[in-house]
């Protein structure tokens, strides 16, 4: 993380948590986020965190790593989603592995970011997943291309109407919902709706996927 860039005006109320067992890497990241959010409580395993939040402790989002010890990330992320699926969770980590990527995703992590991201991207990813928004790293979506030149014998897909690629591009820039519900003058139930239709026509579950596949296929 760049540490000379400095952040703006966040949403101060929010709590974060860090699981990283990174000593250096957690106390700089609490250094430089540290008046910009209510608090920043870091765990140096998944399972710290977890028993904290089963006494009742619940943070609004957790800056999750992928290798740790014990209990990894996606793990974690697992069954942090099963339990308390409104926490937002972005993993921030050094791991740019294919499938660690897509497993994460799968089981529901809001976001993913590399650790060698400026502050001021990990601060614009942490507001974007707490309006709805779906920050991924450049390198995830080509990451997902890559996967699916591998996999995919070049699938005919249902075409997408105007609204379903307005929204699959927005949401690729990592807009959240609300602001594409606002700039299409459309309500965010409608744009779930086209979402889930995305979904359909392409024959997947997870945006990032859709993403994948629209960037691919010059649909977007």
């Amino acid at each position: 993380m760049n540490t000379m860039m400095t952040t703006g005006t966040s949403l101060k109320n929010i709590v974060v948590w860090l699981v990283e067992d990174n000593v250096d890497y957690s106390e700089t990241v609490k250094r430089v986020f540290w008046r910009d959010y209510a608090k920043i409580e870091s765990f140096s395993c998944a399972e710290d965190a977890l028993k904290c939040m089963h006494s009742g402790v619940i943070p609004d989002i957790i800056l999750m790593d992928i290798h740790l010890p014990g209990m990894n990330g996606v793990k974690a992320t697992e069954q942090i989603k099963r339990e308390t699926p409104q926490v937002k969770i972005l993993i921030l980590t050094g791991s740019e592995n294919d499938t660690t990527v897509l497993e994460t995703l799968q089981h529901g992590a809001d976001g993913y970011m590399l650790k060698v991201s400026t502050a001021e991207a990990i601060e614009l990813a942490i507001d974007q997943c707490m309006h709805g928004g779906r920050p991924l790293d450049a390198f995830v979506t080509s990451a997902m291309i890559d996967m699916l030149s591998r996999s995919e014998n070049h699938t005919e897909h249902e075409p997408l109407n105007v609204d379903e690629k307005e929204i699959l591009r927005s949401i690729s820039k990592g807009m959240p919902r609300r602001d594409i519900s606002e700039r299409l003058g459309i309500s965010v139930h409608t744009i779930d709706f086209h979402i889930r239709s995305v979904f359909k026509k392409f024959d997947v579950h997870s945006q990032p996927a859709a993403i994948a596949i629209a960037i691919k296929n010059n649909i977007i």
